[in-house]
């Protein structure tokens, strides 16, 4: 039996498992990694099939043995970091691996989940493509000033915007110009000294 036939198999006998979502959000159930993983190693074991994940800077990878030969089966998922409210940054990174395990195995083993994009109303989805605006008061945009200033460099400046800016945020038109202004002042001293 090809590792194909094998994983064909292990789909059909999960979606006929009975498996029942347990992760609650506002609006809709999910699958958690606890939900699935215990019956697809079950059945793993009885068909032949060994998963392993593993993680770089890039990507996540799913790959699915054929434990009688030495045929495999390869899924990836481009990393995303996930953050934890006041989370530290080894709680971060089990965050983010448990959320691409998760996604890695929804996809290899064909697990239907609510359809999140599909299931909102349309004010929902513009807010939700619609970025939102960060800015600052008075005493913010000044500290944030004298950080602009320490930048000795382009890499400095793109760091620290990254930095500043919280995911998911643009910076509005003033924050912008700081850092415009900042850049063009650190491009024109580069131009100085190439001179």
């Amino acid at each position: 039996m090809s590792i194909y036939t094998k994983l064909n198999e292990a789909r059909f006998q999960l979606q006929n498992s009975g498996m029942v979502k347990q992760g609650k959000n506002q609006n809709f159930s999910y699958f958690e990694l606890k939900d699935f993983l215990p019956k697809i190693n079950e059945i793993n074991r009885s068909v032949g099939l060994c998963v392993v994940c593993s993680f770089d800077k890039e990507l996540a990878t799913l790959t699915i043995f054929d434990t009688e030969s030495d045929q495999t089966i390869v899924f990836t998922s481009p990393m995303a970091g996930a953050k934890l409210p006041n989370g530290q940054a080894i709680q971060n990174l089990g965050a983010t691996e448990t959320y691409e395990r998760r996604y890695l195995y929804l996809t290899a083993y064909e697990i239907v989940e609510h359809d999140k994009i599909d299931a909102m109303t349309p004010a929902e989805h513009k807010k939700a493509v619609e970025p939102k605006v960060y800015s600052l008061d008075g005493e913010g945009k000044g500290e944030l000033q004298a950080k602009i200033d320490l930048c000795n460099d382009l890499q400095d400046l793109t760091d620290l915007y990254k930095a500043e800016l919280p995911t998911g945020y643009v910076a509005n038109e003033e924050i912008a110009e700081m850092f415009a202004y900042h850049k063009r002042f650190l491009i024109e001293e580069m131009k100085k000294g190439g001179e």
